[in-house]
């Protein structure tokens, strides 16, 4: 959407409370023209409004019950694993 010119970037430094200095931005993104969902854009809205309040452990949960044969050899399987009692 950035690379076909549908959406802006601007990015707001972040201070140090204390001396001041900029140590990191956050980008806002910036819808430039009015936005009109289809049928299919509004599912996949629905999709990424509900997935976006979900956590990154529950995010990892989801994608190691789907995708098992991925994470096989993976390091903190089992922390997510016992994190939602599996």
């Amino acid at each position: 959407m950035i690379e076909l010119g549908e959406v802006d970037v601007e990015e707001e430094e972040v201070r140090d409370p204390l001396s001041g200095a900029v140590i990191g931005y956050i980008k806002n993104y910036v819808l430039k023209s009015e936005f009109t969902p289809e049928e299919q854009d509004r599912e996949i809205e629905a999709f990424f409004k509900d997935w976006v309040k979900k956590s990154k452990d529950e995010i990892m949960n989801y994608a190691y019950r789907k995708y098992p044969d991925y994470f096989e050899y993976s390091k903190i399987r089992e922390h997510i694993f016992s994190k939602f009692k599996i």
